[in-house]
Order: structure tokens, then sequence, then C-alpha cells
């Protein structure tokens, strides 16, 4: 019994049963037998015969339903479309035919797609037929057989009054589908998309598409549903990631930093010394060429007798990649000291593991490490927390699972035409595990997919390798010709069963896809790096045992994808090696260059990778080094911009599993190639459920919610009907709630509206939690309301303060909560508060022309002209900083942090015109005062001001001519007074030696604040930006 005819068998009526199901493609008449298209996707049917019996059990009938996938909308769960629905009656009549032989397509795509023959399957009904192409014999064949057992049934009881086929009414009805369940996951890019953007357009008095949204929010209910109440718990596995240019070397350095993700980040070279001849990476192995013989490789393993060797075969994975005997496509899968093979794997070999080397000798001094840690902090749903996999304290600490993703691994041009075997592969899969020393010995290979240059290989626990299930490769190219090996990516898709749970027969599974890619390389090709991207994410595809069984890379709970994705840094080659060099960028590197890296603004602006998450990034740019004399005091090549080409990405279903990453970083200690390493950890919290189970709960759901299309007498209501959020503060978040009861006996669904088409659902202050949701009769669902004005939202409101009409600025929002239905209507809350307006967020010009501190009920803005020469809040600021002692002033203790609660306290202050605390210290006001200029909605230098031809000081205050009055001023203050502290020298400490220099607190200082003031200058550097403020503090 298939997973599809199973799901359907639940969600059909209890006396209607799913006898057999087919997939096949349907015969469009613009197409032929042998034509490409009548096999793709959008062509595809699902064909299953229904038998139907009555209450007494004494008549059965049988139609066959064509059903079709539906085709745009994403819901929780897959939806197919009841295309036509056929009664097996008089008129009712299948013929086959097989489809007649054509000349031989040695395309890689016809190869991979399809077995050698296949039959055409016509319908007839009534004068109306359909044809079908399927190449699943054994399945038409079991199909034929039934149509004839339920027609011969139908032909014996044709003058029967009682045979009225009207139990195919419910299904054949406006809007039919059927929701389904199957073993694969939904696509995992749209469950991480907020439920309502998946529902039709909607707005106060404009209805959107009622019945698919109740069936949208209907299936996503279920889903979460269903897997919340049939889980018994969750298994925490560890996973760490690894990706590694190797530019085409072979393993000469000790990789145990880069394995076993060591905290120290060491700098010098590792060489491994000769070893003994049991280990793989002797110095013998490394003076002679690898390639040269796979068995030379292999005679330095120690290896059991051919009496302990086994290898086996199973049916191999079919991958839809295309395929061509232009490049090398090697896979295999291998179990190390394994009695036998993982199911769905290919020519499996058994091996005795590989013997530890953990006696290297090193040379190394360390600095402290790159390499980024947060406290593991993964939101508890109230339940026992996950239990680790490895029950051995021993190893509990290792992590369950390696996946290694290489690139460049064979740069040889014979790689491009021809396979190399695994001999590459071999080399440094004994280099892996020769780097995990001692704990070695307790992990195995599970699988490894290669396409020439391009490696990927996963290791796991010997006591947890039968937990991984239905192990499936693909590989797809995307270099020369898009089909040459030297670009593209290679992928693994496990299915992923903790160990046997007491009380749960069918275990079910947590589908992980890990991808390693090797992008299109140069700064000026990012339109290619992301149009690679959108290539790979068709084309990599797993196949199954039969023709209907192929998935995408996104039919998981949880996708990881690393490699070299070449993206590399938008700015001049020599700012971006000055900030990552000059010491006055230190403490903001990283976020300086990140917002120029191409990855992250292709992520932003949706042209790539727009649903991945990466971890903050803390480490050195991995590319590109060099060992030769062309390189920078850093260790990059001087003719190649230092870039953070290798990167680690990850995504993952919220409804199935839960995926923390604890660890991200580099490993500049290994110098073999011009890459550096790259290693990620994460742990994943899956779910411990029984799959029949989940599928008999969702049956027995949707179950009570028969009646939900319905919804003609619904009794919704909405408590309390206004909001009163008393005074908003800036960045002072304040929550409250509304209660929404359904009052009728029939569940509803609801969704928030907003007031006009194409507007948004509510104000930007404003936060609403859930937006959609489904109740059940006589239940009541919590809606939380937050408030929360930022930079953005406190421009406007302070803008509409200063132009108010009375002493008090209201502030009020109407949400419109829509119950969907026939029955269905409008309730409107209204959300109400005042608005505590500040300095904070309003333009230097604006407040020159206040006629008192802002918060000041008469406080009013002056004339043109009749204003101040610059901000009163400024020059406070400014003027209790100089009027602090010398000492007071010291360079490594006024740039220190402070809660954001003290510079609130600071900035009410301002607000109000009240006298500061006379505990504050310097470092605090200045603080604020950065905040403050952070906050302007424009920074002090405009962006219309041309910096970029300033050439020496007396440009610089050329450019100040050009500026309003009130920019002018603050510049020539602020400016003053860091060149003031810049001049002034630390007191120095007897033990810190010498103290800094004169132009390094200015480089410092400048390097702090011209991200603020000089923020908006269009098109200028970070470096430009910073030697222009250092023109008037140095």
């Amino acid at each position: 019994m298939t997973d599809l005819a199973t799901s359907l068998r639940l969600l059909l009526r209890s006396s209607d049963d799913v006898k057999f199901t087919l997939v096949a493609s349907a015969l469009i008449p613009s197409t032929t037998e042998g034509d490409d298209d009548a096999t793709t996707l959008q062509n595809k049917r699902i064909l299953a015969v229904l038998s139907h019996r009555d209450e007494l059990d004494t008549l059965e009938e049988g139609g066959v339903f064509v059903l079709k996938h539906h085709p745009s909308q994403y819901g929780a769960a897959d939806t197919l479309d009841i295309q036509r629905v056929f009664p097996i009656c008089d008129g009712f009549s299948m013929t086959m035919a097989q489809l007649r032989r054509e000349t031989i397509d040695l395309r890689a795509s016809s190869s991979a797609l399809r077995p050698r023959s296949g039959f055409k399957l016509t319908i007839n009904s009534d004068g109306e037929s359909l044809s079908f192409i399927t190449y699943d014999v054994q399945g038409l064949t079991s199909m034929l057989a039934e149509c004839r057992r339920l027609k011969k049934i139908s032909d014996s009881l044709e003058s029967s009054p009682a045979q009225t086929y009207s139990w195919l009414a419910p299904y054949t009805s406006e809007h039919s589908s059927l929701p389904i369940f199957l073993s694969s996951p939904p696509d995992v890019r749209l469950l991480t998309q907020p439920l309502h953007t998946r529902l039709s357009s909607a707005s106060a008095g404009l209805p959107g598409d009622d019945t698919d949204d109740i069936l949208i929010i209907r299936d996503d209910w279920v889903r979460r549903t269903a897997r919340s109440k049939v889980r018994k718990g969750r298994r925490r596995l560890s996973i760490r990631l690894g990706t590694f240019n190797v530019n085409g070397k072979d393993p000469s350095q000790d990789l145990s930093s880069w394995i076993q993700g060591n905290d120290t980040n060491v700098h010098g070279l590792r060489m491994i010394p000769p070893l003994k001849d049991i280990s793989p990476l002797s110095m013998g192995e490394v003076a002679r060429n690898p390639l040269d013989s796979a068995a030379d490789v292999r005679s330095s393993i120690s290896v059991p007798p051919p009496s302990t060797i086994t290898s086996t075969s199973s049916t191999p994975v079919h991958s839809t990649a295309v395929s061509s005997p232009s490049y090398s496509s090697a896979s295999s899968t291998r179990v190390i000291r394994s009695p036998s093979p993982p199911p769905s794997t290919a020519s499996s070999t058994t091996l005795e593991p590989i013997p530890s080397a953990s006696t290297f000798t090193t040379y190394t001094y360390t600095q402290p490490s790159e390499l980024s840690y947060t406290p593991l902090d993964i939101d508890q749903e109230p339940e026992a927390d996950p239990i680790p996999l490895d029950p051995d304290p021993y190893t509990q600490n290792q992590p369950d699972i390696f996946v290694l993703g290489f690139q460049e691994l064979d740069l040889s041009t014979e790689a491009l035409i021809y396979s190399t075997g695994t001999v590459k592969e071999d080399a440094w899969r004994m280099a892996v595990f020769a780097a995990l020393g001692e704990w070695g010995e307790h992990y195995v290979k599970l699988v490894s997919k290669q396409l020439v240059g391009m490696l990927i290989i996963i290791i796991v626990k010997d006591s947890l390798k039968d937990c991984f299930k239905d192990v499936r490769t693909t590989a797809a190219g995307a270099g020369i010709m898009g089909i040459m090996g030297n670009k593209g990516g290679t992928a693994i898709r496990l299915a992923f069963t903790p160990p046997p749970t007491e009380g749960i027969l069918t275990q079910g599974p947590t589908i992980l896809t890990f991808v390693n890619s090797h992008l299109a390389a140069f700064d000026v090709m990012v339109d290619r790096r992301n149009a690679d991207y959108a290539d790979l994410s068709k084309r990599l595809v797993f196949g199954g045992p039969n023709i209907g069984d192929a998935m995408t890379l996104w039919e998981s709970d949880a996708v990881f994808w690393m490699g070299d994705l070449n993206y590399r840094i938008d700015l001049p080659d020599l700012d971006v090696r000055a900030i990552l060099l000059e010491k006055c960028w230190e403490g903001s590197r990283f976020e300086t260059l990140l917002p120029y890296d191409q990855l992250k603004n292709a992520i932003c602006s949706q042209k790539a990778f727009d649903v991945f998450t990466e971890f903050p990034i803390t480490h050195r740019p991995t590319y590109r080094f060099s060992q030769g004399v062309l390189i920078d005091s850093m260790g990059y090549d001087v003719k190649r911009k230092p870039a953070w080409t290798d990167r680690i990405l990850h995504v993952f279903s919220p409804t199935h599993v839960r995926v923390k990453q604890t660890r991200y970083g580099g490993h500049h200690e290994i110098t073999m190639s011009d890459h550096k390493p790259l290693s990620a950890d994460f742990v994943v919290d899956a779910d411990v459920y029984d799959k029949n189970h989940t599928l008999a709960m969702a049956k027995t759901l949707y179950r009570q919610l028969e009646d939900i299309e319905s919804q003609a007498n619904l009794k919704v209501k909405v408590e309390p009907s206004g909001v009163s959020l008393g005074r908003v503060s800036y960045k002072r978040r304040r929550t409250h709630t509304l209660q929404v009861k359904n009052l009728g006996k029939v569940p509803c669904t609801f969704r928030f509206v907003p007031i006009e088409p194409g507007a948004e659902l509510y104000s930007s202050w404003l936060r609403v939690e859930p937006i959609t949701g489904l109740i059940m009769p006589m239940s009541s669902v919590e809606i939380t309301i937050a408030v929360h004005v930022d930079e953005k939202s406190a421009v406007l409101l302070n803008e509409a303060y200063l132009t108010r009409t009375s002493n008090r600025q209201q502030l009020d929002c109407t949400l419109i909560l829509r119950t969907l239905g026939s029955g269905g209507k409008d309730s409107f809350v209204v959300v109400g508060g005042e608005w505590e307006p500040t300095c904070f967020a309003v333009p230097l010009a604006t407040l020159t022309r206040l006629s008192g501190p802002i918060s000041q009920p008469q406080s009013r803005l002056l004339e043109e002209g009749q204003g101040a020469n610059a901000p009163r809040e400024v020059m406070r600021l400014v003027e209790w900083l100089m009027a602090c002692p010398r000492e007071a002033l010291q360079t490594n203790a006024l740039f220190s942090s402070h809660p954001p609660s003290a510079v609130t306290e600071m900035r009410k202050c301002l607000d109000a015109g009240a006298r500061f605390p006379s505990t504050i210290s310097p470092s605090l006001a200045l603080a604020t005062l950065l905040a403050l200029l952070s906050a302007l909605p424009e920074s002090v230098m405009p962006r219309g001001v041309d910096i970029l031809n300033v050439t020496d000081r007396e440009a610089a205050f050329e450019v100040l001519e050009t500026l309003p009055t009130a920019n002018v001023n603050v510049w020539i203050s602020v400016t003053a007074f860091l060149h003031y502290i810049a001049q002034e020298d630390d007191v120095k400490d007897p033990d810190a030696g010498e103290g800094p220099k004169q132009n390094e607190k200015a480089a410092r200082i400048a390097a702090i604040f011209a991200p603020v003031l000089v923020r908006d200058v269009n098109e200028t550097s970070p470096v430009r930006k910073w030697e222009f403020l250092m023109d008037f503090i140095a």
C-alpha cells in the first residue's frame, strides 16, 4: 500500500475505500506519446480507484478519480484537486497500449527520469475519453484488474434501483479537493512564510476567496495540531557541518581543528610528520601522488582478512539530475563496519574503521579563537527536554553526525571529461578519520556523493547508523554549458528516525537534506551566482525506486546549504584590507563590512537564498590566502580581494523540527589551500511520533471540521472591543490581549484584514499575533497586541505631534477581524493611546525651531529664521562633556557600554529640559550623544553631499559651506569635542607600557563616529567616510 493510498483512505468517508493508485501523465492534445512535455510535472496526475459499500454491505460500486496537485496554493498540507470522476458502470471502459519504441535517446534527462518502456492508458466513459502515459507496469496491471472486477459487479446489477452512484456527489461539488499527508514533508520554503501571506487579497468591504482561505487555515491547523497531539517528546541530534575548498590539493595537514571544532584559533603551520604505516596520511603516501592507484592508497589501511570483507548491491538510487558523458558523476554509499548496507544505498562496501591518528607532533602558537559561540537557548514548550540520541557518556558530547562538503577536489582537465573514481574521496575521507583521533573508531561513513570537484560525505556514529533510512543522493552541474562539473552542487537526503520508543509502532521520520555547492566565481558575477542558486534549487531532485517518487530538495523538514558560494564584498580592495587590518576598526570590522556582502544583499533583496538563515559572522573572510611572496600581512593574496566566499546556511519547518545553531567559524590555522575551512554546529530536536497515529489523528480532526466551509450560523465575540495603550514611549514595548470567542456550534476561521486594498494590516508601531487562526466551538483564542515605537515610527509620530492642534497627540489604529465564510462578519477593535514625544528621531532643522523642550505641552515650532543656530539637546551634551575633567576623558573608559535603561533616563532629561543626574559618567553622556545622532532621520552630513573628491583638509572644510546652518553647527561642535579628546593623552598605567599615540586615538574615534555622522552620504565606502572625518579631528 502506497503512502498516497494510505493518506487518501484516512481522509475519505468511512463507506469509501481506496483500492489502487497510479502515477501517470496526462496526454494533452498538444503533445505526442514520445514528446518530452508529455511527462512534465504540470501534466502529472494521480489515478485512484475507489470502492463504495452501502450501509448493509450488500452493494459495492466503484469509480475512477483523476487528481492533480494544486497548481499554486501551498498550505500546510498538500492539496489534490479532483479534476474528473468516472463511475465504473455501463459505458465505462479502460484500454491500454504499449508505447511505440523510438530511436535510443542518450540524453541524461531521458535516461535518468524514465524506464525503458511505458504504456498508454485510455479511459472511456459515455463517449468521452482521456489518455495518460505511465511507466508503472505493475501498478497499471493491478488497477485494470480492479476496474474489471468492479465493472463486472456493475454489469451484474445493471437493473438494480439501488445503483445510483450518489456517493460520488460530495467529491464532484465545486471546490472539491482532498488534503493529503504523505511521508514527504511539504515545501519547507512555504512553511517558513507567515500563514496570512498565503491567503487571498482582502480588505474592509472587499471579500477575498473565503473558500480557499478556509481550506488553507484548516490544513495548517490540522497539521500542527495532529503533530502536537501525537508527539511523544523529542530526541536531540547534534550535527557538525564543514565546508572546504581544497583548491585541488591533497590532504597534507592535520584537520583536527576543523573536524573536532577546537576552540583555539591556531595560525601556525601544522604539517603532519611521518606516521606509522597504518596511517592513511603517512609521509610515504603524501610524497607520492595518491591518484597513481586507488589500490596504492588503500594498501596503507589495515584491513581485515578477505573473509570479513563483503560487498553487496541493492536497487540503485535514481538521480534525476542531468548526467552526461562529458563530466563525471561518481556516487558511493558506504558503511564501515556495517553488517548490512542501509536501505536505498548502492554498491556498499564493508571495511574496518580507520585507525586512530592521535600521535601527531605539532608546532604551533595560539591566539584567541575567532569561532563564535552563543548559549543554547531553544524556546521550550511545556514538555520534557529533548533526550540526546547517544546514551554513552563517553561520546555523548561529540557530534552525532558530520556532514562535510569539499569543492575543487580535482582541478585536472581530465576530471571534466571522465571520472577519476573515488581516489580523491578516499584520501580526504582518511584524513577526516585521522583528524577524529581517538574518536574515529566510534564513527562510520554513511554515504557520499561526488561530482568531479564537488564532494559531500556524511559520517555518523556507529551506534546510530541504523537511525538513517531512505538515503538518497543527487548532483547537478552548473559550469560550462550548464553540464560540466566544474561548478554545481551535490546533495544528500536522509530520513532520520530516532531509536525505537515504547508505545510507537511506526516511528515517523524527520527529513534532513544537505547541499554542497560551488557557484560562479569573480566579483562581477553576482547575477550568475544568483542564477546558479535558482537553477540548482530546481535541478537537485532526488529520484526513488518508482517514477512518482522523485522529490525536490525543498520537500524536507530542514535543509542545510553549504559550500563555496563565491559571494564577494562590494568595496574597493584596499578598503576591505584596511578594515580587516587597522587597529582602529577593532570591534566593528565585520559589522562594517557585512552590509556590503553580496550574499547578505541577495538575501535582503530576495534574489537568492532568501528563505535561509545564517548565523552571525564573527570570523575573518576565508578567501583568498596564499603562501607565496605576494601576500599582505594577514596572509591574503594581494591579487584577490578578501571575501566570505565559504558559507553555511539553513532553513527548517518550525512545525516539524527545531534547529538551533551554536557555533560558526573559520579555521585559519589550516594553510594548504587558498581557502580556509569553515565549520558550524547545530542541534536538531526531532519529534518522536507514530506516523500512523498522526494520519489517524489528522482524519479525526478533519472529521471535526467537516462543517467548517458552510459556517452559516457563526457566533463570534471579540472582547474587549477597544484597547487603551495609555502613554506610549519611544522604544518601550507594552502588550495587551484580546479574547476571540466562538460561541457557535461549528468551527470558525478568522483573519485580520486592512482597511484599504494593498494597505498594511495595522500601523507600523503595532504588532498583532496571531493574524489568522481557527477556533473550535465554545472555545477561544488569545490575540496579543504589542506596541513598540522604533526610529522610523517615531519620526512620523513626532512630526504629527509638532503639527498638532491640541496639547496632546493621540495614537489610534482600527483593527478589522474577519470571520470567514458565508455567515462571517467583520469585527472592529479600536486601539488608542497617547504619544510621548521625544527629541530623538527629529530632524536637526526641526529641533532648532522648538520653542522649548519637546515634551512640554506648550512647546511649539517657531517660524523659519526664529529658531536657534543649533539644537539645544546636542549642545547640552557637548558642553557637559567639554566641562569634564581631563582625566575623565580617557579613551578606553570613554567608550564603555551602558544598558539601554541608562540612556533612556538621559533621553527623558533632554525631552523635559531637566537636569542630568549627578551620578552620570562622561561615557554615559557620550553614549547618549551617539544614540541621539544615530536616531536622526538624516545624518549630520546629508546624503546629497559629495565627499568622494575631497583630497585634503582644506577641501573638507569647503564642504561645510554647502550645509544648512543647523548641520554646520552640530558638525563643528561635535568634531571639535572629538578633536579635543583625541589630543588628550590618556593617564598612563605604569603596568601598561606606552600609551596609544594621538593619531591612533583619532583613528579609533573616527571609526566609531563616522558611521553615524556620515551615515547617509551616498555611494561612499566606510573608509572614505572615516578619512573625511579624520580631516576634522586628527
